[in-house]
């Protein structure tokens, strides 16, 4: 019996919170009684074992909440889409390669918008998934607020290269309604610090579109897209 009850307490090391409790008031006896490293030690094994009990609730939580949840098709709410008919005949996309989506029962459909102009190389292309596989492995995300990654000077390099004039500094945005904004910004701000600050007029053109941004919707043309913003665009 006692033989069944230490395989029994190895094969649970720690897992309830009254343990890791107890984990805690040891880590304390040692460091106070002078061995600093051992408890130290202790006290670094307690603080993992609370993150993994942590890390699990968190997951049997979300399993619980997920498990009974179907999937709803009214959770999602599409940008550019008439909801409600959308949803009485979805139009679902279950992979691409090359040129073409492909659907869940797989029929072919002519990619010819290059998803929303941001895949004009194809899709699936063997190339550039091992060009994603190999930079997710090395670094998946490098903040740019006080940091870079040396590819990313690499990438604006060869971008000014191909630029014409003197168009030779890049700043990038993860979309094009975020580039625009900053586009007007830029420009405003360009005006401010050559002393130029009344120029604030910007320009644009009937049914033109530059995006969703407060910005980009203020210069754009497209009705609907301004007459639920009213004062708050220029």
């Amino acid at each position: 019996m006692k033989e069944r009850g230490r395989e029994n307490a190895e094969a649970r090391p720690f897992t309830s919170f009254s343990a890791a409790v107890a984990c805690d008031r040891v880590a304390g006896f040692w460091y106070n009684t002078g061995s600093g490293a051992v408890g130290w030690a202790i006290f670094v094994h307690c603080v993992a074992l609370k993150r993994n009990r942590a890390m699990n609730l968190m997951t049997k939580e979300a399993s619980a909440a997920t498990a009974h949840q179907p999937n709803d098709l009214e959770t999602f709410w599409l940008p550019f889409t008439p909801n409600r008919a959308f949803k009485r005949a979805p139009r679902l996309i279950a992979r691409a390669k090359d040129m073409h989506y492909f659907t869940p029962d797989g029929r072919a459909v002519l990619d010819g918008t290059a998803g929303l102009w941001c895949t004009n190389a194809g899709h699936n292309r063997d190339p550039i998934v091992a060009a994603i596989k190999r930079q997710a492995e090395e670094l998946d995300y490098a903040p740019a607020f006080q940091f870079a990654h040396p590819k990313a000077f690499e990438l604006a390099s060869r971008i000014a290269a191909l630029a014409p004039g003197d168009l030779d500094r890049v700043f990038f945005c993860n979309s094009g309604s975020e580039a625009v904004d900053t586009a007007l910004k830029i420009a405003l701000a360009y005006h401010q610090v050559r002393g130029e600050g009344a120029r604030t007029r910007l320009i644009g053109r009937e049914r033109g579109y530059h995006g969703v941004g407060f910005g980009g919707i203020s210069v754009g043309g497209i009705v609907n897209n301004r007459k639920h913003f009213g004062t708050l665009l220029a």
